[in-house]
């Protein structure tokens, strides 16, 4: 969603700074949402990415009529310090409020997107915010306009973009990279079907590459799937004129660690359902949905490959071979122009 949520802001050319009015608080049912997600990032995090327990929640939850910017340094100008409710958590350290709907530029638009899960690097916002931001509709409002997902739903779509907001701080997001990761030409190539088949088998080695109980077979599958990804570049190259690596290096690694990220603090379900916060929440379920996400299911969602945006799955592929290829792979310094492949290189897969 990341990408998209910068194109859809660079669209934006509207602004308005009118004083906002007094507005009400903050809900009791979101407070306790989002201290859920302060609850889980500290129970577990730390396994599943070394320093993200520590990561700063930074965002703008969206109401019917009011927009509240919490854990926001420094504030725009147009937004209200607000008391903070009492059944805060300590990581809650700001809550300020404005009237709907304020894009990630600070312009007043006429209501919120009808889907609104977008992270921010503060470039993207054009320096409007000083941080990396994630900008999320409350789930009341989602079932308003008709979307009935479930409060896990919610927090675990929330955990994938709040993760990118925690991604930035590796990336230098500089004019060079801003051009090439908002081409909108990747939008005609994931509809391409004849680009799609040449993806089919790379994914589907890929998967094979996750679940082998062979590092040997881990490995050999790994580089049959990067010299096909070589071949696919080429083909891409020639047909659309346009060089695709270094988007979707960046793409790979963005969507797909975010989407690793998502999933493992789902597979971990067990280490904190006992003292949920949301056992009296009217849309929590039980963390049913949690239940699916085991490592074999991950393999054969990354072989069928059902998303248009197939970099995610190739991303979050390469993010569980490194796992067992590269253990400490995550604790190591990114290489912000190579991404995967300067892991690759090491393990000489490449």
């Amino acid at each position: 969603m990341k990408l998209l949520a910068l194109i859809l802001a660079l669209l934006t050319v509207v602004s308005c700074t009118t004083p906002s009015k007094p507005v009400s608080q903050l809900s009791s049912l979101d407070i306790v949402r989002i201290n859920e997600l302060f609850r889980i990032q500290k129970k577990v995090a730390k396994d599943v990415w070394p320093g993200f327990e520590n990561a700063e929640f930074r965002f703008v939850v969206i109401e019917r009529t009011n927009q509240f910017a919490i854990n926001v340094n420094p504030l725009p100008d147009y937004y209200t310090p607000t008391s903070l409710p009492k059944s805060v958590v300590q990581e809650i350290t700001s809550v300020a409020k404005t009237e709907v709907f304020r894009d990630a530029f600070g312009n007043k638009q006429p209501d919120a997107p009808a889907v609104l899960y977008n992270a921010y690097s503060k470039e993207m916002t054009g320096m409007h915010f000083k941080h990396s931001i994630y900008f999320v509709k409350s789930l009341d409002e989602y079932h308003r306009s008709g979307d009935k997902q479930t409060t896990e739903e919610w927090i675990h779509i929330s955990f994938h973009e709040l993760f990118h907001t925690y991604q930035d701080q590796f990336v230098n997001y500089d004019s060079a990279l801003m051009k090439e990761i908002t081409t909108p030409i990747k939008r005609e190539i994931a509809k391409d079907d004849e680009h799609r088949k040449l993806v089919k088998k790379e994914v589907e080695l890929l998967g094979q590459a996750a679940c082998s109980a062979s590092m040997t077979k881990t490995k050999a599958n790994l580089k049959k799937a990067l010299q096909l990804r070589s071949k696919r570049w080429a083909f891409l190259e020639k047909k659309y004129a346009f060089k695709p690596l270094q988007w979707e290096r960046y793409d790979a690694w963005a969507e797909g660690t975010a989407d690793y990220v998502e999933l493992h603090l789902m597979s971990k379900f067990a280490f904190y359902q006992d003292d949920t916060l949301l056992k009296s929440d009217p849309f929590f379920d039980g963390f049913k949905e949690y239940k699916k996400e085991i490592q074999q299911a991950w393999c054969e969602l990354i072989s069928s490959n059902k998303k248009q945006s197939y970099w995610y799955s190739l991303g979050f592929a390469y993010a569980l071979i490194l796992d067992k290829l590269m253990p400490d792979w995550k604790t190591k310094k990114l290489d912000s122009k190579l991404f995967f492949d300067a892991y690759f290189k090491e393990l000489k897969v490449l």
